[in-house]
């Protein structure tokens, strides 16, 4: 009997729709807490839908299990968070090559090989000891709606406009956000959240996150947020380790995901915004002629970790020489 012959690995347009699928998806099936309304039969049906569209770009058929395997998304973030979308015991021949994150820069979510991370999750370092404030965006059809940030360690969520011991849930309706505030972090609070909001299937993870607590940070700012009178230009330092010296280093707003990339200069690169890596661990950021437009929620990305940055444009006009800033 001859062998079956072993399928090529997932090319990158293959990745690209699978994680843009899974992600459109994730809310109206994937993303529930709870498996009221939901049947096995939609859920597969959505698989069916995803499994569809990665075929459509690819080679090689995909089927349902290879799909659901790639992300290892049952290991990852548990059957309660996917509402049994992938039980226990789902083991199919097919077993996923051991790989940590693209080098691929994508704007959106991200599925990871090495089953170390979740579908679109972001990736923090915090400074043991220090805080962090996280931007949850929501689709404004959700403005009404309950929202709340939820821990994967200790099993419990917190509530906007709420504060519990060292965690502080505000919510921006006017922005389409809710604000997470966490002060001093240590060790033991290493691991993944989510955001979430209550929508007609009980509630839909919007943003995963992964946040790591170490003495020094792989990935830091100078300051997390920055306020500048409109017109003005500012400059702020991202400092990465040695680790990230050669990966991908980008500056991006969270709200539209548009990001300026180091070493980019086609057309599609605004003019009022230069960034800059010395590779010796320093990458800076500088926005000249600021309006109130611009402000919002930014963040230093660098490889897989990604750093939020409050940026805040107020009314009063003053305009910094033009010269201010000089670039090589």
């Amino acid at each position: 009997m001859a062998k079956k012959a072993k399928k090529r690995n997932f090319a990158d347009t293959e990745m690209e729709v699978l994680v843009d699928e899974v992600e459109s998806n994730q809310h109206r099936s994937f993303g529930s807490l709870s498996v009221g309304g939901i049947t096995n039969k939609r859920k597969h049906s959505v698989w069916e839908h995803v499994t569809s569209a990665v075929n459509s770009v690819g080679s090689e058929e995909r089927t349902v299990p290879e799909i659901k395997k790639k992300c290892r998304i049952a290991r990852i973030i548990g059957d309660t968070a996917l509402s049994g979308i992938i039980r226990d015991g789902d083991t199919d021949a097919f077993v996923p090559e051991q790989a940590g994150p693209s080098n691929t820069q994508t704007q959106g979510p991200e599925c990871f090989l090495d089953g170390s991370y979740s579908i679109g999750t972001r990736h923090l370092s915090v400074k043991s000891g220090g805080s962090v404030t996280i931007p949850c965006y929501y689709n404004r059809k959700y403005t009404q709606q309950q929202k709340h940030w939820y821990s994967e360690i200790y099993k419990s969520s917190i509530y906007t406009n709420t504060t519990q011991k060292n965690v502080s849930v505000i919510d921006h309706p006017d922005q389409s956000l809710f604000t997470v505030t966490i002060r001093d972090l240590q060790d033991q609070n290493t691991g993944y959240y989510w955001c979430a909001v209550q929508n007609e299937e009980d509630k839909a993870v919007t943003k995963w996150y992964k946040i790591t607590i170490q003495a020094a940070p792989d990935l830091s700012v100078m300051s997390s947020s920055v306020t500048v009178d409109e017109g003005g230009n500012i400059s702020l330092q991202c400092l990465y380790t040695s680790t990230y010296k050669n990966k991908t280093k980008q500056w991006c707003r969270y709200k539209d995901k548009g990001c300026y990339t180091v070493g980019r200069s086609d057309t599609s690169q605004n003019a009022s915004v230069k960034i800059s890596d010395d590779g010796r661990g320093s990458l800076t950021v500088v926005m000249f002629r600021l309006m109130k437009s611009d402000s919002g929620w930014y963040y230093c990305h660098v490889g897989d970790l990604q750093v939020p940055v409050l940026l805040s444009v107020t009314g009063k006009t003053h305009v910094f020489p033009f010269d201010m800033f000089h670039f090589a």
